[in-house]
């Protein structure tokens, strides 16, 4: 297979060098260019057709929302360099709802070589993800799912529904959320993101969605008609009190190197709810969740994952469909549906 030819745009020389170090030290990758604004981005987007392009979001001449805008509503792949801090994170929202698939933090006052090691750390598995992506078997279609045996196959209608989501997860949940029904029932949602991310995807979803959506404080009470997301620096499991249930956000150590991780929700939600829970993976690499959707199908309880065609990384439903977990196997376009399809 080719190397993935990747596009650098940024207007800082010492983040031009840090980018190019990195990607450097890749094998599967190839640097296609260096822009310095907007507007020579959208010229070498044109001329060089990169299979990624890496976007800083405050450039002079035309941002990287602007290019983002202008590319709309095909662009190609996408990550934003953006600023780690409560100001970056609204920006990096709106790109991600106008096309950009995932987001690196851009180390701040730091020398060369602090840059260089918070960039390897955040970027490299992002963009070995993308490789792995590309290189994946032709795509498995709903019929391929495993049968599973007679006494667990049935569907129940849920007392609730969670999801796991990591890279392409913020676009793809700006599609789905808005689109899902007030059925009754709370909805949790673990996204891969650091803190103040998933408050700011919260506000934007709560501005679209008929849906409640929050980032819960711990011992909060669930209640229907509510998405709860998980804050960006714990892990969200669920507990059941009485005749309630509440949430329990834990600061302990990172599972399948993540925090939040997807398997405390699943695992804690499959003995809350048994075989009254349903779950959606979508899009996003590694294998976070796979133990926790096993938990949930041993349970009785309902998997489906989003189809390997229409996700970004096929990492973390592929690693639930090998295992012979999935129930269903759903494109991006039909989530929303399916779920509400549910009840």
């Amino acid at each position: 297979m080719r190397p993935l030819k990747v596009l650098i745009v940024d207007d800082i020389r010492l983040m031009q060098q840090a980018l190019q170090v990195v990607l450097a030290d890749i094998p599967e990758v190839v640097i296609a260019g260096v822009a310095n604004d907007g507007i020579e981005a959208l010229e070498a987007i044109e001329r060089l057709h990169p299979d990624l392009v890496i976007l800083d979001i405050e450039m002079p001449k035309l941002d990287g929302l602007g290019v983002l805008r202008r590319l709309a509503p095909t662009p190609p792949p996408v990550i934003l360099f953006s600023t780690h801090t409560k100001l970056g994170a609204p920006a990096s929202i709106e790109g991600m709802r106008l096309g950009a698939v995932d987001f690196v933090a851009k180390p701040e006052g730091a020398s060369l070589s602090k840059s260089l090691a918070a960039i390897r750390s955040d970027l490299t598995p992002k963009i070995k993800g993308f490789i792995a992506h590309r290189s994946a078997p032709p795509p498995l279609r709903p019929a391929a799912v495993p049968a599973r045996a007679a006494s667990t196959r049935a569907r129940r209608t849920p007392e609730a529904v969670v999801f796991g989501s990591s890279t392409g997860g913020p676009p793809a949940l700006l599609k789905v959320v808005p689109r899902l029904k007030p059925m009754g029932v709370p909805y949790l949602l673990v996204q891969h993101m650091p803190a103040h991310f998933p408050e700011q995807l919260a506000k934007r979803l709560d501005q679209i969605s008929e849906l409640t959506v929050k980032v819960p404080t711990d011992g909060e009470m669930l209640v229907g008609n509510t998405l709860y997301i998980a804050p960006g620096d714990r892990h969200m499991a669920v507990l059941k009190t009485g005749a309630n249930v509440v949430i329990k956000l834990l600061d302990t150590a990172p599972l399948q190197s993540c925090k939040p991780s997807v398997d405390p929700l699943f695992e804690s939600a499959a003995k809350v709810w048994r075989n009254r829970v349903s779950a959606f993976m979508l899009t996003g690499m590694g294998a976070d969740g796979a133990d926790g959707a096993d938990a949930i199908h041993k349970a009785g309880g309902w998997v489906a994952v989003q189809s390997q065609e229409t996700c970004v990384i096929w990492g973390m439903p592929r690693a639930v469909f090998e295992r012979g977990l999935a129930d269903e196997v759903v494109d991006l376009d039909q989530i929303a549906d399916t779920v509400n399809g549910w009840f």
